[in-house]
This record gives C-alpha cells, sequence and structure tokens, in this order.
C-alpha cells in the first residue's frame, strides 16, 4: 500500500507539472499501450479539451455545477464513490497487487475495461471513471487526507535509509534518537561516554547492502577500536569523557548516502558537519562532547552545513617558541609555553621580542597565528608584529617597558593567550591576555622578563588576572592651591611648582591637594595631609581637595605632612618641602613625614610638592624638619563644665582626653554612666566622687583611681581592648612632660588658678575622715614651652591657658600629684 500511495502522488506531481490532468485509463485505451506512452497521450489529449472549455468552466464554477459530471449521476451515485488515483501500473502494463484491506471486487478493479462496479463503503475500485471525494476507508476528514498527502510528497524527498543512535550519558543510559536529533545535552556540563549507531529501513523501502561502523576516542584511552551495526563504541562506569568520534558507512549503502555528524564540545559549541570517516570533536584538548547530531544523506543532496571545522587537535606543548633580545647578551630563545623569557635579578633592560607558534593549521590543529607589539622608552607603542617578526629594536638600547600580545585566525577561538611581565622596582605584575597591556607607561620602568602561557579555553588561567598594567601620572594630575596672608586663596600650582610666597614674610595659612585621575588604570587611591597650625598643633588628616590649616583666622602653618593612600602607594612616593620663616628651603621629606618647623613659632611661607615612581630619580631625601624640643603641644579638643557639671571637672578633663584619642560619647555618658558616684559626706574619694556633680553645692570631687576607673568602665562597655588607663600619680613635673612629648595629653590635680587651698572635714564612714581640698580643680595638660618656662593646659571652666612652671607644680604638688593617661 505505502508503494502504490507514493506512486500516485507521484504521478500527480509529474502531471501537474506537465499542465495537464489524469484521465480514466479506458478512455486512454489503456489495453494497448505501455503506462508511460497512456499518461503522456492522455495529458495531451486533455490539455485541447481544457482550451476548448474554459469559457463554459469559468461560467459554471461561478454557479457552483460541475462541468465535466452529468447532473443525474449525483442522484444515483452510491455513498461511497468510486475513484481512478489508486489504480497504478507497472512498466510492463499490468495493474500492480492492491493491499488486501481493499475488500471485496479486487479482481475486477484490476480489468483495464470501463466498467464498473459497486463496492461496500470504504472500498475503492482500481481504475473507474467516477471522482471520488476526499474520505477514506475508515472515515477520514478532508482535511486529514489531505495532511496524509502532504507527508507522503514529503517522504519521497527523505532518504530510504535512516539512522538511530543512543548516547550513554554522564548519569544514564539516553534515549535513541534518529536522523539529525539532538543526542545528548548540550552546554549542560555533563559529557557523553559512549554511543551506539544502526541503520534502519524506512516503511516499505527495501535498504541497499552494507550496515555503519564507527569508533571513539576517549580520555586516558585515545582512539580505540572501530564497532559496528548497534555496537556500543566508549566506555561504561569509568567516568571518562567521550572526546571526538568517527563514523562510516560500508558496503553498497555508502556509494549511495553519505553520512554527516557534528558535536557539541564542551567551552567550544556546536563544531562544523564532519563525514564519512572524518574526526569530528577534539583531540588533546581534555574537552568533553556533550551532544551529538548524525544524519544520513543522499549523495548529491545538499548538506546539512558546512564541511569543516568539525575537528580540533591541540598544539603540542613546544608550539610556543619567544626569542628575547636582552642587554648585554643578546637573543636568547625559550621554547614552551610558561617558560621565563629575560632576566631577573640582574637589572637587565629586554629590549626586543619574536614569537612564533608552530604546528598552527597542521594535523588538525587550528590554523593562526600569534601578534603583539611594544612600548618602546622614547618611542611609545610600536605597529603590530607577527609570526617571528621583531617587536621592540636591536642595538639602540632603548628598554621595553610593556607588550600587548593577541592569538589570530581559528587559535583565537580555542586558546586564550595570557602573559605576565617582570618589572623594575615592581617584580611580576598580575596576568593580561588576549591584546591586553603587560608593563608600564610613563613609569620610565625597564621590563626585565615575561611569561607567556597558551591555555585552552575554559582552562585555569596560570595565575592572578589584573594589575598586569600601570599607566603613570602626567605632571598635570598633582594640582595644589592655599591660602596665604594678605594675597588669600591662590590659584593652583602642578607638580614640583612652588605655592606661596619666598622672600616677602607672608605666612601659609591653609592648604588643599588633590589628584585628578586617582583611580590610576584601575587602582583605587589618593593623597591625604595635615598642617601643624599655630596655637592648635597637628590638625587631623585632609584628603582629596579638602581645607587643611585655617582661613580668616590670622594663623601660621608652621609644618606639614603629605602621603599617598591605597594602591597608587605601591608604585609612586610623594616629596615635599617647606620654605620656612629664619631657615629658608628645608630638604626634601617624603610619604607622611614631617616638613618645616614646630616649637619655634616659625611661619611657613612656600611649599614644593612632586611624585615620582617608586625607584625613580628623587631628591635627596635629608634635613627636611626642625623641631624645638624645648617646645610641645598637643590639640586636645576643649569641653566646659559649666553650666551642667558646676563640680564635675575630674569627669569632663577625662572627657577631653577621650575625645582626643576619637572616641565618640558624651558628658553626660562619662558623669552619670560611667563615674562612680557615692553620697556626699560618706564616700572616701579614692573610691567613688563624693556627691553629684552636677550639683553646685552637693558635689566634692574624687583623685585619680576613681577616673580611672571611669575609663575602664568605658572601655569595657564599648569593648575597647587596645587602650587603658594609668594612674601616674607622684609622677614629677619633668615625667609629665615625657609623657605629652608621647603625644599622651594628661589628667592633672591642682587648684582654680593654681592658686593657695586650705584642705577641710568632708565625710566620714566607718571610723574612718575623709578630708578635701578647698578650690581643687582638674584640668587637661595639654603641652609646655621651656624656653617661655610655661605649661599649656585645658581648663574645663577657663578654657585654653597658660601657668608658669612653678605655679603649676606648687598647686600640683598641693594635690599629692595627683595624675592620670589614657595609653
Amino acid at each position: 500500500m505505502r508503494k502504490q500511495k507514493k506512486r500516485f502522488i507521484a504521478c500527480i506531481l509529474a502531471l501537474t507539472l506537465a499542465g495537464g490532468q489524469l484521465v480514466p485509463a479506458s478512455a486512454a485505451g489503456t489495453d494497448q499501450m505501455p503506462a508511460q506512452e497512456k499518461t503522456v497521450g492522455t495529458v495531451e489529449e486533455t490539455q485541447e479539451n481544457q482550451e476548448t472549455d474554459l469559457t463554459d468552466q469559468g461560467d459554471m464554477a461561478e454557479s457552483g455545477e460541475n462541468p465535466d459530471k452529468d447532473p443525474a449521476e449525483d442522484a444515483d451515485a452510491p455513498d461511497s464513490v468510486q475513484d481512478d488515483t489508486d489504480s497504478s501500473q507497472d512498466d510492463a502494463g499490468s495493474t500492480e497487487e492492491q493491499d488486501p484491506e481493499a475488500g471485496a471486487g479486487e479482481e475486477e478493479a484490476g480489468k483495464t475495461g470501463g466498467e464498473t462496479e459497486t463496492l461496500p463503503d470504504g472500498e475503492i475500485p482500481e481504475d473507474t471513471d467516477e471522482t471520488t471525494p476526499d474520505m477514506d476507508a475508515e472515515g477520514q476528514t478532508e482535511e486529514a487526507a489531505e495532511e496524509e498527502q502532504d507527508l507522503l510528497t514529503q517522504s519521497l524527498e527523505e532518504p530510504v535509509a535512516g539512522v538511530s543512535y543512543q548516547i550513554s550519558g554522564q548519569s544514564n543510559m539516553e534515549k535513541p534518537v534518529m536522523d539529525g536529533a539532538v543526542a545528548g545535552r548540550p552546554g549542560s556540563g555533563q559529557r557523553i561516554e559512549g554511543i551506539s549507531i544502526k541503520l534502519y529501513t524506512k516503511e516499505g523501502e527495501e535498504q541497499p547492502a552494507g550496515g555503519i561502523r564507527y569508533r571513539a576516542h576517549v580520555q586516558n584511552i585515545g582512539w580505540m577500536d572501530w564497532v559496528s551495526d548497534d555496537d556500543y563504541a566508549g566506555t561504561k562506569g569509568q567516568s571518562l569523557r567521550m572526546e571526538a568520534v568517527q563514523i562510516e558507512l560500508t558496503g553498497e549503502i555508502k556509494e549511495k548516502y553519505d553520512v554527516y555528524y557534528t558535536t557539541y564540545v564542551q567551552n567550544i559549541g556546536w563544531l562544523g558537519w564532519a563525514k564519512n570517516g572524518q574526526s569530528s570533536g577534539t583531540e588533546a584538548f581534555s574537552r568533553q562532547v556533550e551532544a551529538i547530531r548524525i544524519c544520513l544523506v543522499e549523495k548529491g543532496s545538499e548538506a546539512p552545513g558546512e564541511n569543516q571545522g568539525y575537528f580540533v587537535k591541540g598544539l603540542p606543548s613546544s608550539a610556543l617558541s619567544a626569542t628575547a633580545h636582552i642587554q648585554i647578551y643578546g637573543d636568547r630563545t625559550t621554547t614552551g609555553s610558561g617558560k621565563l623569557i629575560g632576566t631577573t635579578g640582574e637589572k637587565k633592560r629586554m629590549e626586543g621580542l619574536r614569537l612564533t607558534i608552530k604546528g598552527a593549521g597542521e594535523s588538525g590543529c587550528p590554523s593562526g597565528g600569534i601578534r603583539y607589539r611594544a612600548h618602546v622608552q622614547n618611542i611609545g607603542w610600536q605597529g603590530w608584529k607577527q609570526n617571528g617578526e621583531l617587536a621592540g629594536t636591536k642595538g639602540k638600547s632603548l628598554r621595553m617597558e610593556a607588550i600587548q600580545i593577541e592569538l589570530t585566525g581559528e587559535l583565537a577561538r580555542y586558546y586564550d593567550v595570557y602573559y605576565s611581565a617582570h618589572v623594575q622596582q615592581l617584580g611580576w605584575l598580575g596576568w593580561a591576555k588576549n591584546g591586553e597591556s603587560a608593563g608600564t607607561e610613563a613609569f620610565y620602568y625597564r621590563m626585565e622578563a615575561m611569561k607567556i602561557c597558551l591555555v585552552k579555553k575554559g582552562d585555569p588561567v596560570p595565575g592572578t588576572a589584573g594589575n598586569a598594567f600601570c599607566k603613570g601620572y602626567s605632571t598635570g594630575n598633582l594640582k595644589y592651591s592655599g591660602h596665604v596672608q594678605n594675597i588669600g586663596n591662590t590659584r593652583e600650582v602642578t607638580n614640583n611648582q612652588i605655592l606661596g610666597t619666598v622672600g616677602k614674610s607672608l605666612r601659609m595659612e591653609a592648604l588643599k591637594i588633590r589628584l585628578t585621575n586617582a583611580a590610576m588604570n584601575g587602582r583605587s587611591g589618593g593623597i591625604q595631609y595635615r598642617a601643624h597650625v599655630q596655637n592648635i598643633g597637628w590638625q587631623g588628616w585632609k584628603q582629596n581637595g579638602a581645607l587643611a590649616g585655617t582661613t580668616g583666622r590670622a594663623l601660621r602653618m608652621e609644618a606639614v605632612q603629605i602621603q599617598l593612600t591605597g594602591e597608587i602607594a605601591k608604585y609612586y612616593d610623594i616629596y615635599y618641602r617647606a620654605h620656612v620663616q629664619n631657615f629658608g628651603w628645608l630638604g626634601w621629606a617624603k610619604n607622611g613625614q614631617s616638613a618645616g618647623t614646630t616649637g619655634y613659632g616659625y611661619r611657613m611661607e612656600a611649599l614644593q610638592i612632586q611624585m615620582v615612581p617608586k625607584g625613580g630619580n628623587a631628591p635627596a631625601n635629608s634635613g627636611y624638619y626642625k623641631q624645638y624640643t624645648g617646645k610641645k603641644s598637643l590639640n586636645v579638643p576643649l569641653t566646659y563644665q559649666n553650666p551642667k557639671y558646676p563640680n564635675g571637672c575630674e569627669a569632663i578633663s577625662l572627657y577631653m582626653v577621650l575625645r582626643y584619642y576619637g572616641y565618640m560619647l558624651t558628658t553626660n555618658d562619662v558623669c552619670n554612666k560611667y563615674l562612680p558616684r557615692g553620697p556626699l559626706h560618706s564616700t572616701n574619694p579614692y573610691a567613688a566622687y563624693m556627691g553629684n556633680p552636677g550639683s553646685l553645692t552637693g558635689g566634692y570631687g574624687c583623685w585619680a583611681p576613681v577616673i580611672c576607673q571611669t575609663a575602664a568602665n568605658y572601655f569595657k562597655a564599648v569593648n575597647v581592648k587596645n587602650r587603658s588607663a594609668k594612674n601616674i600619680t607622684g609622677t614629677s613635673l619633668e615625667g609629665l612632660f615625657q609623657y605629652i612629648d608621647k603625644g599622651m595629653p594628661v589628667v592633672v590635680w591642682g587648684t582654680l588658678n593654681m592658686g593657695s587651698t586650705t584642705w577641710f572635714r568632708a565625710g566620714r564612714k566607718n571610723g574612718v575622715t575623709f578630708y578635701w581640698p578647698s578650690r581643687a580643680h582638674c584640668v587637661v595638660l595639654t603641652g609646655y614651652d621651656k624656653n617661655r618656662k610655661v605649661v599649656k593646659v585645658n581648663d574645663p571652666i577657663r578654657g585654653k591657658v597658660e601657668y608658669s612652671f612653678s605655679s603649676f607644680e606648687k598647686a600640683y604638688r598641693t594635690m599629692n600629684r595627683n595624675a592620670m593617661v589614657i595609653q
């Protein structure tokens, strides 16, 4: 039946192309001529009839009538009308045997005469003059019949034979698929471990003699033996990936068909279509096949895709060759990926470089090449060179400073090229890849060595990516300005220019510094600075254009500290020097050192700043700072005790010291939360505060141990472990100065205005009487000046004041030299 239907459809298609119509066999004299001649003759007759009856047929079509049929026939027609289209004849003119399902009347239907016979419903005579509606033996609808005919028509274009294949995946055997369908899971990361393939014959067709054979390339094994016709190629239960496959037809069928196949490879994707025994996949790449498609194509028919790019073989380990031209040594050649090119630890510059890749485009290896260019001293970036040409120079004593390398052609699809530069002062930088820059620019550093690695796509990189290239600052990236006596704000100047005045006796009062393009080729960082100011001392750090110093207060800057931050500090040093009253230009300080003077009371009049690449041509670093050792001052923030805590001088003095160290708390925290307190007339002042510090008449005070305990309570509450309170009662005045020299302000017990005092009975408990001095007062010692013989204190009642050595020491001694510090 299948053959009959296909031949019938073929006949219809042939007639349609000829522009003819199909007529009953009896009308064509089927008993007297071969089938082919009858068909042609019938077409010619029908064409003549069509030309003469065209007008009448058109009119009747508009009315819905059939122009070729007597209306009386419709009335007498049986439910199952006859159709001549199921009849076909062989080359000898005899009618083919019909499907047994045709039922009764089978022999009569094979006659060549024009007689007809009424048949049971659903049966079709072999030869009849009458047309039949679109209804099959089982009552198919017209649409269903048309769909079946479409499928049959399409089947005429399909091969007689097909291919079925089944893969063994990473976890189990998958269902078989056929004729170009995808077997496996592309992009899933799951390997194919093996495959079985067989041919099959499509229904009703005769397959040419022959078979199919195939073999797999497997991890750790290589090419396995050939197997055929549904045997298994590959491995099971060994967790070994299939990496490539070869498939070919055998016997008669290979003369009529080509077998095409393509593989989906890990990290690469679908390759081109291989055919007839060609290798599909990869070798020496360590890549798993994740999916496969196979189909048969009749000879001369269109292929499913391009027959190219279907197999990739890895380059040999010795494929990369590099020849470096090195200072003193000349040319040195290195073979292989990841090998050292150049020298380290010898301070020899690389001057030139040649690169080649051997074996590209040979024996299945990807085609393509390698190209590269160098950044050279006094030249900059050169043009691209390739495949053994010289990048850089020879005989000119010019250093290479940076390099860019990239692959070309198919090599770039399957490989990445990684490279790292060893640079003067910086050592090994990170890894660049595929045309990125490695080395430095605008640093004037020689490139001394490098490493180059060819890495298959998806394989681990040879080292840390990034930070492979450093592009330096230009002189215009550093900008600074200031505020000068009688002038006001100055214009910005750039690297190594003078800010301020020389020879005019004008003080600098403020400073701003900034870096433009502070990211520096992806490296974060900036610049920070602080000023030592008259009556203030060292201020806090400012950064990136903020104001250090003062304006509108007529206070001189006396010294400055400047430093770089972030990764920029790894590549640059910052140098600066001050022009100072009575001294002139001092030497160059760098990287946070103090430039200027402290303790002299001298104004800073001018400033120069420059950035220098590490190891570059820098000025001498000496004679940049002068300090008068007889004078010292700390910048402790001032807080007043009144009106909230009229008897709280001890607690408020501790509060000022804690704020000096940067702790964020309130006066209420110190006085009411952390300060140990007791009743006014029954408390030991060495154990707790007597009374209430917030009361004008209900509080006396306490001694150093209580304030030490207060600080300890606070540190415990906020989990501070790197600082503690220290009771230094009994320390001499000179000893107190030593704490100031270390940057540690001191809480000191004295008297109001450092005047006289008398002791009175303040309370009693458990038979012990407690005495307290009248006019007792606590202050913070912040500095001293031995030349003037004065101390500087933060007085919580009077503010920032100075007392003579003698008056301060007398009051301090009267209070039994009570003192404490935070260390």
